[in-house]
């Protein structure tokens, strides 16, 4: 995979889920200047760019995981995905970090 073509699969993933460059680059590389450096011409091994995949496949899938909604009485509800559980709060923050607070404490139970 060529460096053009990475950063073509950064930008279209970055317009799927909101993430910044450095982000990516200390995630995936623990090099928060990687991205910017490539935007400047750098060039990729082929096995950074497998790594840099892996990482936006895997952080899609975790920002896809939680679903959060409010009800019409003003409850903000977080559900995971995955496991089934929900949690709910004033705010769809509190919703969310009581769900992962919970996720964290419990084993994960199979998908029905």
């Amino acid at each position: 995979m060529g460096r053009d073509e990475l950063l073509n699969l950064i930008s279209d993933y970055q317009a799927r889920v909101p993430i910044a460059d450095t982000t990516i680059g200390l995630r995936a590389l623990n090099d928060p200047h990687f991205v910017l450096r490539l935007r400047d011409g750098r060039r990729c091994w082929p096995e950074t760019a497998a790594k840099v995949l892996a990482f936006l496949e895997e952080y899609e899938a975790e920002a896809n995981r939680l679903n959060v909604l409010c009800t019409e009485d003003g409850t903000w509800i977080a559900h995971d995905r995955r496991s089934g559980l929900a949690h709910s709060g004033r705010t769809a923050k509190l919703a969310e970090v009581s769900l992962r607070k919970l996720l964290d404490q419990s084993p994960e139970r199979a998908p029905a």
